[in-house]
């Protein structure tokens, strides 16, 4: 007798960001990482399937490729790329999942 299982996650528990953090770019130019949060259920399983909605807030820049994600089977969700603002200073950038009721910022400065 042969038996198979397959674990699956569970429901989505927690965020976290995962990449993209504290960056540098030149003004009107996107940051080198694309910013991304991590979505696990209790146990530290990624959780594919959660919406995270990304805006900017300060700086003046703009999300590349849209303004919701999903996460995949990872638990990762990613902004395709995050342009800074046209003025030196800092930027920030909203990931906010409705899900979880979990806001996370990532900041970033623009040089000349």
């Amino acid at each position: 007798v042969t038996f198979t299982a397959i674990g699956i996650p569970g429901p989505a528990a927690l965020v976290v960001a995962s990449a993209g953090e504290e960056q540098t770019a030149q003004v009107s130019t996107e940051v080198a990482i694309p910013p991304a949060v991590r979505v696990s259920d209790q146990f530290g399983n990624g959780v594919q399937g959660v919406t995270v909605q990304w805006q900017v807030l300060s700086g003046g820049g703009m999300v590349i490729g849209g303004s919701l994600g999903v996460s995949e089977p990872d638990g990762l969700a990613r902004v395709h790329g995050w342009e800074l603002g046209p003025t030196p200073g800092p930027n920030t950038l909203q990931a906010d999942v409705p899900a979880l009721s979990t806001i996370i910022q990532f900041s970033a400065t623009a040089i000349p």
